[in-house]
């Protein structure tokens, strides 16, 4: 409960600039986890560039299939 309070109040802004179209939820969910955890041990921390950093070191991108 407090971990989603932190989301609530540090994140939110963060993570409507994000794409979910490209990006999965669990994804995104799980770096906001981390960012949580991370911002009560030093909230001095940029929330969002920790934010985008955690989400880029999860993603895989997939190819796309080129339309023929």
């Amino acid at each position: 409960h407090n971990t989603s309070n932190i989301i609530n109040k540090n994140l939110l802004p963060e993570l409507s600039h994000i794409d979910t179209a490209n990006c999965n939820p669990s994804i995104i969910q799980s770096s906001a986890a981390v960012v949580s955890s991370k911002k009560e041990k030093n909230p001095r921390e940029n929330a969002q560039e920790l934010l985008f950093k955690e989400i880029l070191k999860r993603w895989k991108p997939k190819k796309k299939q080129s339309e023929n």
